[in-house]
């Protein structure tokens, strides 16, 4: 049962004074992955009264969030996904702290760095990330060939020229992660419900006011959309037109354990041809980094064919150490993407009360601490909505969405 609203009176908010009566008290979020249950985090963490979080799967992360490779990387080619990826890194840390604090593990967050590859005309571009990076204060190291492989003699055969090691990326776990918020969520107050779809939104000209979930009207003062490659699908229920949000699927394949792959290896990334790596169970997990269309159906999770074309030639060209890869299992994930690599965050200019929370590109796992904590600053009115670089205004015309679309020449910083 849905708890009983606090939206009929004012509340004393922590942050604000008793007589700054916009701020909402009831949010509703749609979508339990990485960016809903973040925020949901965030906003009780920042003194929000009621939070309710609805999924439509019965567990959390199934679509997207949990189906990714689980990489945390903090060098991009676009300065502002760079420092939400570095607030992020920070907030996965301190995460890790308090899991061990209430259970004794250390392995959340394994950081054991993150070796980028280019060749050619990339390595102009990788060395121009790695000194904006390091000027930002973030420890990289810039290696050729030689000295790369004196470090990782696995990679002596690989086709690259340059090399950037940044010691504090590596992989964390990502079903740990979605626990600690969801479970935050749930510790203050909040709520959480799975299986539950919202069927309808209901809004008038003062904004955003109740969602429909199982026949059962849920009202707010705050609608956060954060149901990933749903989220145009979600905002039609609103009456609004979409944003240039693409739905795509990337695959992830599995090798069974191979003994030349040493256990300590940093995940390898070429940004090259871009394909990436890294040691999983004795072999490796590996994607070609495909940006596949997702069809009519976004949970049709099967692997497609071709891919493995695509990986082996990527395999070929940049690695023939791996040219004799066996593949013991694959799947696909859910990636939205955006037309200029940003994600979306911020109210809807059309619609009062109707917050967006999506397109983070692949990008969920590095930046799940920093954006939550963004979206949060932003509803609170912490943070001046004119210097939100997410804003869905951007994709905006006089109120109503934009031609812009993707296209094939994506922002390198996608992941």
């Amino acid at each position: 049962m849905i708890r009983s609203s606090a939206s009929s009176r004012i509340e004393e908010n922590p942050i604000h004074s008793e007589s700054d009566v916009s701020l909402p008290r009831r949010a509703i979020i749609a979508g339990g992955g990485l960016a809903g249950a973040s925020l949901g985090y965030h906003l009780l963490k920042s003194g929000m009264k009621e939070v309710i979080l609805f999924e439509k799967e019965e567990l959390p992360g199934l679509h997207s969030s949990g189906r990714n490779a689980a990489m945390v990387r903090q060098i991009t080619p676009d300065e502002e996904l760079s420092r939400l990826a570095r607030k992020g890194v920070q907030g996965l840390l301190e995460i890790g702290k308090q899991i061990e604090e209430l259970d004794g593990s250390t392995e959340f967050f394994d950081q054991r760095g993150s070796l980028l590859l280019a060749s050619g005309i990339h390595c102009e571009a990788l060395q121009s990330d790695v000194k904006a990076s390091k000027t930002a204060g973030l420890k990289v190291d810039d290696w050729s060939h030689q000295e790369t492989t004196q470090r990782f003699p696995f990679l002596s055969s690989a086709n690259f020229q340059r090399a950037a090691f940044c010691p504090s990326d590596g992989v964390v776990d990502v079903a740990r992660l979605l626990d600690f918020y969801l479970r935050s969520i749930r510790e203050f107050e909040g709520q959480v419900f799975f299986q539950k779809t919202i069927d309808e939104i209901r809004s008038s000209q003062n904004g955003f006011e109740a969602v429909r979930v199982n026949d059962e009207w849920i009202e707010g003062d705050l609608f956060i959309n954060a149901a990933g490659g749903w989220a145009s699908q979600l905002a039609s229920l609103a009456g609004l037109a979409e944003l240039p949000l693409n739905p795509t699927r990337r695959h992830l394949f599995v090798s069974p354990p191979r003994i030349d792959i040493p256990s300590d290896l940093p995940f390898i990334w070429d940004t090259t041809k871009e394909i990436y790596f890294r040691p999983e169970a004795g072999g490796i997990l590996i994607s070609a980094c495909d940006i596949t269309e997702v069809g009519e159906l976004l949970e049709d999770d099967r692997v497609h064919p071709e891919i493995f074309d695509l990986l082996k030639g990527k395999i070929d060209s940049q690695f023939p150490a791996l040219e004799d890869l066996a593949i013991k299992k694959g799947w696909s994930g859910v990636r939205t993407l955006t037309a200029d690599g940003r994600f979306v965050i911020g109210e809807d200019p059309r619609l009062n009360g109707f917050f967006w929370m999506a397109g983070l590109g692949g990008h969920g796992v590095t930046t799940s601490y920093s954006v939550g904590e963004l979206g949060a600053q932003l509803i609170l009115g912490q943070v001046d909505p004119a210097l939100n670089l997410h804003s869905p205004a951007r994709f905006l015309s006089n109120g109503k969405s934009s031609s812009l679309r993707l296209t094939e020449e994506l922002p390198r910083s996608v992941l």
